[in-house]
């Protein structure tokens, strides 16, 4: 369960706008595969809920604290896995926008499924599917929406070949270096610089990690396009077999212990051991919030028998082309989850 305060929504309309841009693109994406799937979403006076896929084998960064860097046999799955998701986002004119371990879940069965969709945004053909707001977690940005400059899908390409890096070495590539560490440095290296491979890295792994991470987007492994075809024919994929990895016939490669249905284990204490407070008693004005949240109640469509709830007033597709101009991010500052506190890592 996802929470965020009305409060701060009303304070900030930033955090509203995430807020209702989440609950959107979480209903466009049903059955989108490797995506954390949206059941219900609902609201109180304070408070706003999203019911969501319970993932019990945690979220990435934490499985990689006991795990620093993985084999290019286990990598492969998780980046297919990955691809395959963000396709069918492609597809549908949704760039992702904020990849990076965080979000990247596991579930029971230890496969992906990529979470929170606050920055997300419907590219529409009116802007050439492209869009100039700079948003995410700095060590992931590609340098088109570092510089400013209009962007497209391969931005999200970009990410990917971050987290390869990453998952192979326990680091990213533009990240920590002694006496450049500050945030400018950062930007610097992810503009200008190639990253620094160890001896132990494949050829075929680092040839596709070069091709993801190439400065200008055109050039880029896949660019712009919505379909992934060159990307998974890069031989770093050699022997997946596509359909088996989209269906789940292919074994994940961490099967995540888990003594119920419930179980936390997986998660990080800092979340785990925190107060929840379902509700509190934060003065919210009540003809703000019915104008920023009216029809954000929500139930998908298998439980859509069980009971009536309140749509949104304007049709799918009407809904669909409203979504084209609904954010406009310029800085990270993500609505609180069920902890209530975003910990570092979710901000520049």
């Amino acid at each position: 369960m996802k929470v965020a305060n009305k409060c701060e929504m009303v304070e900030n309309e930033k955090n509203a706008e995430y807020a209702r841009n989440e609950r959107q693109i979480l209903e466009i994406i049903q059955q989108t595969p490797f995506v954390v799937q949206l059941h219900y979403a609902f609201q109180t006076e304070t408070k706003l809920f999203l019911i969501l896929d319970f993932c019990g084998g945690g979220d990435m960064f934490t499985y990689l604290q006991n795990v620093p860097k993985l084999s290019e046999t286990i990598v492969k799955i998780y980046i297919g896995e990955m691809v395959l998701a963000l396709e069918h986002l492609h597809k549908i004119d949704i760039v992702y926008r904020d990849i990076k371990l965080e979000n990247i879940m596991l579930d029971d069965q230890g496969h992906i499924r990529l979470v929170d969709f606050g920055l997300s945004k419907v590219l529409s053909p009116d802007s050439d599917y492209c869009a100039r707001n700079i948003c995410g977690t700095l060590a992931y940005m590609a340098p088109e929406m570092i510089k400013g400059e209009a962007y497209g899908f391969a931005i999200d390409w970009w990410a990917v070949g971050v987290v390869t890096y990453e998952l192979l070495t326990g680091n990213t590539p533009f990240g920590a270096v002694e006496n450049a560490n500050n945030q400018r440095d950062v930007r610097e290296r992810i503009k200008k610089m190639d990253p620094v491979f160890p001896r132990t890295l494949g050829k075929t792994a680092k040839d596709f990690i070069l091709g993801m991470l190439k400065k200008d987007p055109t050039k880029r492994l896949n660019g712009n396009k919505k379909c992934a075809e060159d990307i998974k024919s890069h031989p770093f994929f050699h022997g997946i077999n596509w359909n088996d990895l989209q269906n789940k016939r292919l074994k994940a490669p961490f099967q995540p212990q888990l003594n119920s249905e419930e179980d936390t284990q997986n998660f990080s204490k800092e979340f785990t051991q925190h107060t929840v407070i379902l509700d509190s008693k934060d003065f919210v004005p009540c003809k703000t919030t019915q104008l920023l949240f009216r029809g954000y109640s929500y139930v998908a469509p298998q439980y859509s028998h069980e009971t009536a709830y309140d749509t949104w007033s304007s049709t799918s597709r009407r809904r669909r082309k409203s979504l084209r101009t609904a954010v406009a991010p310029t800085r990270v500052q993500p609505y609180r989850l069920i902890r209530d506190n975003a910990p570092p890592s979710y901000r520049l």
